[in-house]
């Protein structure tokens, strides 16, 4: 009996030792099955309550609601510090009050679904996750770091390698005019994705851009 349990012991050492490691597109589904387990992120409806502060608004505190509906390819944009309201259903913008301009706030409609589905758009048409990746330390978190090459940006992806979380980003312009590197903190589940709850913006050289609270 004792033989057979160093057998046993010595062939698990031997699989374990000889384990095919992760590919970047493995690791990059895992940490999509993490954050939305039934891979449903374009079927929901998703509202969400931010508390914001940031050099660009003087670090005021700014409460964004947010509703992304990506079935139906709408969303909804609404900053009450701003006052600003606005709905993007398709290519149409609706702007609620005086202080709402559909052309001033485009970006956000690509922005905030961007950020927030960050976890289902590795796998999008188009896009694709590059072979090579990294191992790297973030905030002492051993992080698998993935890449993906936009049109006009590099991304980086820092994904914890014991739970697959989003731990992370990083891009750079490509045209040098400048990146952010941001860091998650916390989860929490929002109609069955498992949402960050604070996002801490820095610039390249790690200068403070502000924070994103999730209430």
């Amino acid at each position: 009996m004792k033989y057979k349990g160093y057998l046993f012991l010595f062939v698990f050492l031997v699989i374990s030792c000889t384990s095919k490691p992760l590919t970047s597109k493995e690791i990059a589904l895992k940490c999509q099955e993490y954050h939305d387990a039934k891979g449903r992120w374009y079927d929901k409806v998703v509202a969400l309550e931010l508390e914001s502060k940031s050099i660009f608004s003087d670090n005021n505190t700014e409460r964004i609601h947010l509703k992304i509906d990506n079935k139906a390819n709408t969303f909804e944009y609404h900053n009450l510090f701003r006052e600003v309201h606005l709905e993007f259903r398709q290519d149409t913008c609706i702007a609620h009050n005086d202080n709402s301009s559909c052309e001033d706030y485009e970006w956000a409609s690509k922005f905030y679904p961007y950020i927030w589905g960050m976890h289902a758009k590795f796998f999008d048409p188009g896009i694709q996750v590059k072979e090579a990746y990294k191992e790297a330390l973030i905030n002492k978190v051993p992080v698998y770091v993935i890449h993906i090459d936009y049109e006009k940006e590099n991304w980086d992806f820092y994904i914890d390698k014991g739970s697959f979380y989003l731990a992370g980003f990083k891009f750079v312009k490509k045209d040098d005019s400048g990146g952010e590197i941001v860091y998650n903190e916390g989860s929490k589940n929002v109609n069955g994705t498992i949402m960050p709850v604070k996002r801490t913006w820095y610039d390249l050289d790690m200068k403070l851009l502000g924070t994103d609270i999730l209430k």
